[in-house]
């Protein structure tokens, strides 16, 4: 996506996240190269802490994900032959149908799709990389398998006699497997290669302290694995005999730091094995007032630190002084922190540690309702190398006050908000210097300047506009729920990719897809809002019906000032039950009045500015729809001069009643009746083309300009919602059904140009739909996430361009200037960047624009000694390097003044360590120690 597609508005395929499904959990990957990827329903999310942004969703899998690892990143320095090329950052998914891709996550396609639906139908439980192109997988309950992604081949596959709760392998050997069942067997493999299927060496058992009444042990018994794959007599894979009555082991990690010592997971304890000699060497006993242990969680850096996850949302920090005597040292409770800050998690789903240096001290969590969260272990900073990559976010005043989180140890530094419940209305803040697109079922126009429209019989009346003012939005950070964020930025009137969202726990939650970020929520009331609608460029109305008895309802209408968070509630008069409920809210053109339609009760006109009710319109005939009308001159010239605006009702037997405003007085302008319309369901209107749908699924088309009619039999079922595209001279249509099927129609061509099969294919209905810009359709759906589609509604992911995340724009309130991750990066530009770090000149990276399509040019001009650098070469994406890189170059700098130490070689470790390297990060540190010992 490029800078200028960027200031017209234009979005590629995206995904919003919202609740995440149960078989997600333990789903999650902190890779090398400090980016996060977690699995959210059935597509996996990325993230890049440093920045708390989304910057890529990537959508194939027709099931819930239930696995994801990143595949190990192997850097090719030629610069020519990777010159075109972008960054081969890959990982791996899994999901319950078995099916498993491996992604480009640049351009969110699918490098290689690997399943055996004949051999391994199972659900995928775990992955892990033995090597750059071997795969290891467990599938539920007891298969496991070794595929060769480079080929998409099963190597061979192994079955268990027993339900597998995790394997690993060996942190210091990748072709040694360890695998614990839950009934608490250990089994090993050996040589876990290319090769032959490898021995499986069974017949361990863990003991508990509880059962043996001593020391907890591995004993013998008589379990074996199968290597061929078949269930012995009488028993049925995942059948009864395949899970224990109680299980032993909840999961079981290996520590990365020291060899052969592993912790197996219980309920009520976790045990430390020495896997050489096959005996206990320590334990961590659960508190009496603790929940049970789920999971524990390692690092490599941190050789003295567990983190552990119990149940209802609970983690702890244990440190030991000494050998493997743990005490607490910090503590997190979920429930508590959800409550007090008005959140709808009750679980943790997944966590996981940094891997490196840099991110040793920081864990990345997602909750069930998935938030994702960023937290830091305070006392985890014992040396410089183990300084913090990522900066904390000013979370005080959201997590207890400032006075709390310096007491804290584990301490929240940053979250990324998605959508706090399920949606159930949404729409797209309108555009400024639009073309109105009228307004569909319950949902606003644009609030552009309109000028006068004929009428089906060919009549016109003048509509007035309001220009759009500019509003603030808040800058980059996590407000809570029913505050406004402190800091707030100017915005021009014609940003695009705001959102109002409507949830079902009564929140109105602003997004903006721009950057991907809930920029302000505000609860508006427990109820279900059952429709949201913009009536200003900085105030949004909301409405609610809550069902009483059969034949009464509480109907509240609201308006919510975005800029100042207040929210205030009208129809003070109507607080008791009432016969019938809102069916919608429509507000004109110029956004000078709106309309509250309540089903067989007069409808009622508003004055916007003042919120006061003008009066109440009975049109004694059964309104099924309703929608306000653009007005045209005599002239047929749009213009933005009027005092008088329309709206049209629908009835029975084909009946359009038009009725003018003008001045607060209403009048009744005309009837029209077309018989060939059956009852009409829901009706938009943008400039000279009117649409209506049916019960039937037929769409009737008036095109006034050219006085031509269309009709078109869907066969869809009842139509819900009709939404035009904005733009001018646009006339696309996305019509949602009842069922919730979607489609999109050229009007200008009469043909239909995509429907929703590639999604319902995959069990995904459509809920609400809007556009976000002219070719880019927003749809809301049945599994809790908004996306963002184009218009052949079969895109969901997209490749995204990193200059629109480190470019500022001239509404971009929070672009990134830091570099974080130079995996966001093309390959030319990477190395380019790596070059400038490693040869000690991270100066030049101002001068030097790295994301431009000729960075080595610029680079022969900056490198010549006489010669300034032309202004042309001037950066204009402002990219800096992180603190701790800055930190640890001047340190690198000053250490040089020894003798015995290498500046260059520390700063080619530091530049291993950023581009997550491992091999030349080792070879860095060998040299430095080389360099120590013959110093």
């Amino acid at each position: 996506m490029s800078s200028k597609a960027m200031s017209s508005g234009s979005l590629t395929p995206r995904i919003f996240p919202g609740r995440l499904h149960k078989v997600n959990r333990g789903a999650i990957d902190f890779g090398l190269h400090s980016l996060v990827a977690f699995a959210a329903q059935a597509y996996v999310v990325v993230v890049d802490p440093g920045t708390l942004r989304i910057v890529q969703t990537l959508d194939q899998h027709r099931t819930p994900v239930s696995a994801v690892s990143w595949k190990p990143t192997t850097i090719d320095h030629r610069l020519k032959k990777n010159a075109g090329e972008e960054f081969q950052l890959q990982l791996v998914s899994g999901d319950i149908s078995g099916n498993i891709f491996l992604w480009n996550v640049h351009s969110a396609s699918i490098a290689m799709a690997i399943s055996d639906e004949e051999q391994l139908p199972y659900p995928v439980k775990q992955v892990e990389w033995v090597s750059d192109t071997l795969l290891a997988v467990m599938y539920a309950p007891s298969y496991f398998a070794l595929w060769d992604v480079s080929t998409g081949a099963l190597l061979w596959r192994v079955n268990f006699p027993s339900s597998i709760a995790s394997f690993q392998p060996d942190p210091f050997d990748n072709s040694r497997c360890t695998f614990a069942a839950l009934s608490g067997s250990i089994s090993f493999a050996q040589n876990v290669h290319a090769g032959d299927t490898p021995a499986i060496k069974s017949g361990y058992r863990i003991t508990p302290m509880a059962e043996s009444g001593a020391r907890a042990s591995i004993s013998k018994q008589k379990a074996q694995a199968r290597p061929e794959g078949e269930a012995p007599a009488n028993e049925t894979p995942g059948g009864p005999s395949a899970t224990p009555k109680k299980d032993v082991i909840r999961c079981m990690t290996a520590s990365p730091s020291l060899r052969h010592i592993t912790y197996f997971v219980t309920a009520n304890e976790i045990y430390i094995f020495d896997m050489s000699i096959m005996q206990a060497v320590g334990s961590i006993v659960l508190e009496r007032t603790r929940p049970p242990f789920l999971r524990v969680f390692l690092s490599k850096h941190l050789p003295n630190v567990v983190f552990t996850l119990h149940e209802h949302g609970y983690v702890c920090c244990y440190a030991a002084e000494e050998g493997f005597k743990y005490e607490v040292r910090a503590f997190w409770d979920l429930g508590r922190q959800t409550k007090q800050n008005k959140k709808t998690a009750t679980s943790i789903m997944s966590i996981t540690p940094g891997p490196s240096a840099g991110t040793a001290s920081t864990l990345a969590m997602v909750t069930n309702d998935g938030t994702f969260w960023l937290w830091r272990y305070l006392d985890a900073t014992p040396s410089p190398s183990l300084q913090p990559r990522f900066p904390d976010m000013a979370m005080d005043a959201m997590f207890g006050g400032a006075h709390e989180q310096r007491r804290a140890r584990l301490r929240v530094v940053g979250l990324i908000e998605c959508l706090s419940s399920q949606v159930t209305c949404l729409a797209v803040r309108p555009p400024a210097d639009e073309e109105s697109p009228g307004t569909p079922s319950g949902a606003p126009s644009s609030g552009a300047p309109i000028g006068r429209s004929p009428s089906p019989t060919g009549s016109s009346s003048p509509v007035g506009v309001a220009r759009a003012r500019s509003i603030e939005l808040p800058t980059l950070g996590s407000p809570m729920v029913s505050k406004k964020s402190s800091a707030l930025s100017d915005s021009p009137a014609g940003r695009p990719g705001l959102v109002a969202v409507g949830t079902y726990h009564g929140t109105l939650q602003l997004i903006d897809f721009i950057t991907n970020q809930v920029r302000s929520e505000f609860a508006v009331c427990s109820q279900p809002l059952r429709g949201v609608a913009w009536f200003g460029e900085s105030r949004v109305l909301a409405y609610t019906s809550e069902k009483v008895t059969d034949s009464s309802w509480k109907n509240r209408l609201y308006a919510i000032e975005t800029d100042t968070g207040k929210v205030s509630e009208a129809r003070l008069e109507d607080v008791g039950a009432e016969g019938t409920p809102i069916t919608g809210v429509f507000v004109s053109f110029s956004m000078r009045y709106f309309i509250v339609w309540l089903k067989e009760s007069p409808l009622e006109l508003w004055d916007a500015a003042k919120m006061q009710k003008i009066r109440s319109v009975n049109t004694n005939v059964d309104v099924s729809a309703l929608c306000w009308c653009p007005a045209m001159s005599k002239r047929k010239t749009y213009t933005t001069i009027s005092s008088e605006e329309r709206f049209v009702i629908t009835a029975a037997g084909g009946q359009f009643h038009y009725y003018s405003v003008e001045h607060n007085r209403l009048s009744k302008a005309q009837i029209h009746t077309d018989s060939s319309v059956g009852v009409v369901t829901a009706v938009a209107w943008k400039g000279a083309h009117l649409v209506t749908g049916d019960a039937a699924g037929t769409l009737h088309c008036w095109d006034f300009e050219k006085n031509k009619t269309r009709s078109i039999a869907t066969n869809l079922g009842a139509v819900v919602r009709i939404r035009f595209s904005p733009g001018h001279g646009a006339h696309f249509i996305i019509v949602l059904f009842k069922e919730g099927d979607f489609s999109i129609w050229d009007l200008d061509h009469g043909i239909r140009v995509s429907t929703s099969s590639y999604l319902r294919v995959r069990d995904l209905a459509g809920r609400d739909v809007d556009w976000i810009s002219t070719n880019q359709p927003l749809v809301s759906t049945n599994d809790w996430c908004l996306r963002v589609l184009d218009r052949s509604l079969s895109n969901t992911s997209g490749p995204f361009d990193v200059r629109s995340f480190y470019t500022a724009q001239s509404y971009d309130l929070c672009f990134c200037n830091v570099l974080h991750t130079p995996y966001v990066l093309k390959y030319r530009h990477a190395l380019v960047l790596k070059a400038l770090l490693q040869h000690g000149r991270p100066e030049l990276i101002g001068p030097v624009d790295i994301l431009s399509p000729r960075p080595t040019n610029q680079i022969a001009h900056v490198l010549d000694i006489n010669e300034k650098v032309p202004a042309s070469t001037q950066s204009s994406s402002r990219i800096q390097l992180p603190q701790w890189m800055v930190e640890a170059f001047a340190g690198a700098a000053a250490a040089g003044r020894e003798e015995w130490h290498s500046p260059t070689a520390e700063r080619c470790r530091v530049t291993a360590e950023f581009f997550g390297d491992v091999t030349e990060e080792r070879f860095w540190i060998l040299v430095l120690n080389s360099f120590e010992r013959l110093g």
